[in-house]
Order: structure tokens, then sequence, then C-alpha cells
């Protein structure tokens, strides 16, 4: 999709309606909805991601509605529906249980991508078996998601004491990750710098403004360490300056801390905390602690 992102996918809405090609029109409204999100209008791009749920009576190909799900997970969790981005992830889990192993390697990935975003690295690590099991299932085909969900696994073993399982799964993500595929990989690797209180690991694994509006996957969490990380290691004009995807939802709660940390603004950081609360972003909220220590100690 070029400049023209929206046009062209309501002229293929206006093709496929006039054909009668139920698959098309799908296609065409998830178009619609990648197009709004990547301009940050969140809730319009929900919208669009879940009007194909409305065709999914006349949809047979199990691959087609599998990524209907997979396709309204992040515009969910972007307007802050976490529990009905995990639902969408438990559904999809099941709908590719018996397809392929990669199929059933995105079936994980989804799920821990959302407990990613809610900040569950309990759940994460529940599920780091099976997780193992389905990258080892699908190592020979080449997938983003075979190094991403270990890395998301090593973050949980970090946070949950364990630093020797997360150096090893950190090390086996490394052996299976691309080249060039930016704020996929850097971004949970920013997250368990931050994690591991590693500011200089930090600053050059930060995600790079520029590196977003790509996808829609991935592009949350890494807006999300990415504030983080400038209200550790940055000033204020460099977040007050940050275009990242949208405003309101699952980030505003981010962008808020960030500023109240840099600023030293109690009544922000306040204000923070109440909307990772609503959210139920609990983990999240609990960080900011430790990030007014490490930008004190900065």
């Amino acid at each position: 999709l070029d400049d023209n992102d929206i046009e062209q996918s309501i002229e293929a809405g206006t093709l496929a309606e006039r054909l009668g090609n139920v698959e098309l029109l799908s296609y065409a409204w998830d178009a619609r909805g990648m197009a709004e999100f990547r301009r940050g209008n969140f809730d319009a791009a929900r919208t669009w991601e879940a009007r194909r749920f409305d065709l999914i009576g006349d949809l047979t190909d199990p691959d087609h509605i599998s990524d209907m799900h997979v396709s309204l997970i992040p515009t969910s969790s972007a307007t802050g529906r976490i529990d009905e981005a995990r639902r969408l992830a438990t559904e999809h889990d099941k709908l590719v249980e018996h397809l392929t192993p990669h199929h059933r390697l995105h079936g994980v990935a989804c799920m821990l991508e959302v407990e990613e975003l809610a900040g569950n690295w309990r759940r994460i690590d529940a599920l780091e078996p099976r997780t193992a099991a389905a990258v080892a299932a699908n190592r020979t085909t080449p997938c983003v998601r075979n190094a991403r969900s270990l890395l998301l696994t090593a973050i949980a073993a970090e946070v949950l004491g364990d630093t020797m399982r997360s150096r090893e799964l950190e090390a086996a993500a490394g052996e299976l990750e691309g080249v060039d595929y930016g704020l996929t990989f850097t971004a949970p690797r920013a997250r368990l710098a931050l994690v591991r209180g590693d500011l200089d690991a930090l600053e050059k694994l930060l995600p790079d403004a520029d590196s977003f509006r790509l996808q829609t996957w991935f592009e949350l969490p890494a807006a999300a360490i990415r504030l983080d990380g400038l209200a550790v290691i940055a000033d204020e004009a460099s977040v007050e300056s940050e275009g990242l995807l949208g405003a309101g939802g699952y980030l505003e709660p981010f962008r808020l801390r960030a500023l109240g940390i840099i600023r030293e603004d109690q009544n922000l950081i306040a204000e923070a905390d109440r909307n990772f609360r609503a959210l139920r972003l609990d983990w999240h909220a609990a960080q900011t602690p430790r990030m007014l220590e490490l930008r004190r100690g900065n």
C-alpha cells in the first residue's frame, strides 16, 4: 500500500461488492483497517477489521478465517481492549490446531504477543515449553515469530528472576533471527535491556521512530518500549516530538508516564498510573519506580 492506501482499499471493496466476491471484500476491509492503523486511527481500524466477521458465514477457508482473527488482535489491543484481543488469540489458536506447523507457531505466538502487551510474563513463562516445541517444529520455515517468540520467553524468564535461562533463550532466538527486520527484534531486545537495567544496550536497541507505520503487528509493543526508553534516557523534547502511531488507547499511559518522568511531574505520573490500572496493565504500571530510579542514575 502507498500514500493512496485508503482510496485503493475503498476501490477494492467497491469492486468486490460488484463482483459478489466475499473473500476479496474481506481482504479489502482488512486493507482499510491496516491503512487506518498506520495513520493512528485505531478506532476506525478496529471497526474495519471487526466488520470482516460479518462475512464469516460465507467463508470456508480456515486460513482466511484465522487471518481475520490475527488482523483484529492488534487493533483491539490498540484501542485498549486487551481482553478482547486475548479471546481472539485463544480462538485463533484453536482454529489453527489442525493446520500446518507454521500455523500452530502463529497460534502460540499470538497468545504470547497479547500477554506481552498486557505484561503478563507469568503466562508467557508458562507457555515456554509449548513455544519451544512450536519453534522446533517450524524451524525450517522462515518466520520472524520463531525468534521473536523465544525473545518473549527470555523477557519472561528475566522478569521472574531466572537470568541464566533468560540468556539461554535469548541466545536461541539469536540463532534464528533474520536481518533487516527493524523493530520486530530490536523492540523485545530493548524491553529485555530495560528489565535488566542495561541502559547502554537500551539506547542502542531502542526502535527508531522512522521504523513505524510499516505494519500492524509488533508496532504497539515497540511504541511502548520506545516511550519507556525515552523516559529513562532522553529529554522532554524527544518525547514531545514523538509521532508514534496514534494518541489514546493502549499507548496513552506510556506517553503520560514518559512525560511525567522527564518533567518530574507527579500529577502526570499519577494520571498515567490510573490509565494503566484502568486498562489492567498492572505490570507496566509497577515499572514506574524502577524507571524513576534508572532515570536518576542515568
